[in-house]
């Protein structure tokens, strides 16, 4: 599955949708209640991450800011695009390289920065898994629906947001844009891009992402040279 090229990127996602169909299930949000949904986490930086029960995963509800493996190496910041297009070790900016943007929408990651065996996640968590995200969509109603209950309310942060959209999951996605593998960077207010820990091939990795007039998950692959945000899960005891 190939990546967009620079002259469609201003028009067109990073990844080519895939509609996937699920048979509705019944459940009752009410169930994602839970005494450990006000958990607090801290990464090895001390940055403080809310987080929050979906379905059987708990997930942080927010995104990752971290600037080092949870073993204290660090993850080099990359300004340059040159520099940050030629990468194959992991790297972490800013979108478009502003600090004010860390607290809202976290930081942006290349795939790089989730295969590193020393993890960008804090102690006993990990980057979400193909498994795990397909889990968060089943458990909110199917991909077709889950979008909407997973985006932030009100007028923001996304470009279009209606009644529709009540991030009743608390997942509070947020529309963070992208940094593209020529260092460049698009789709902030429009598009919210989370990478996957599961490779498609050696080429091409996983990820999810959430549009600004859409209700869907959208599942594709993409290079992985690209800038995403991280979203990390609980490891389970």
């Amino acid at each position: 599955m190939s990546s967009i090229s620079n002259k469609q990127k201003s028009i067109h996602p990073v990844f080519t949708l895939r509609f996937i169909f699920h048979f509705s299930i019944a459940f009752t949000l009410s169930s994602l209640t839970s005494c450990h949904d006000n958990m607090v986490i801290e990464d090895i930086d001390g940055n403080r991450y809310q987080t929050v029960w979906i379905g059987n995963n708990l997930w942080m509800a927010e995104n990752l800011q971290t600037t080092h493996y949870s073993n204290g190496n660090p993850i080099p910041n990359i300004v340059q695009n040159t520099q940050w297009s030629n990468l194959e070790i992991g790297a972490w900016s800013y979108y478009k390289n502003q600090k004010d943007s860390k607290k809202t929408y976290g930081k942006l990651y290349n795939w790089f920065t989730v295969s590193d065996h020393r993890n960008v996640c804090p102690k006993g968590w990990h980057v979400a898994t193909d498994e795990e995200w397909f889990a968060l969509g089943s458990f909110l109603g199917g991909n077709k629906v889950a979008g909407d209950k997973m985006k932030t309310t009100g007028s923001n942060y996304w470009v279009k947001s209606d009644s529709s959209v009540t991030n009743e999951s608390r997942f509070s996605g947020l529309p963070s844009g992208l940094r593209f593998p020529s260092g460049e960077f698009g789709h902030h207010g429009y598009y919210g891009y989370w990478w996957s820990s599961s490779m498609s091939t050696s080429d091409l990795a996983s990820g999810r992402y959430l549009y600004d007039n859409n209700s869907e998950i959208g599942i594709g692959s993409s290079l992985k040279s690209y800038g995403f945000c991280i979203r990390c899960v609980k490891n389970v005891q």
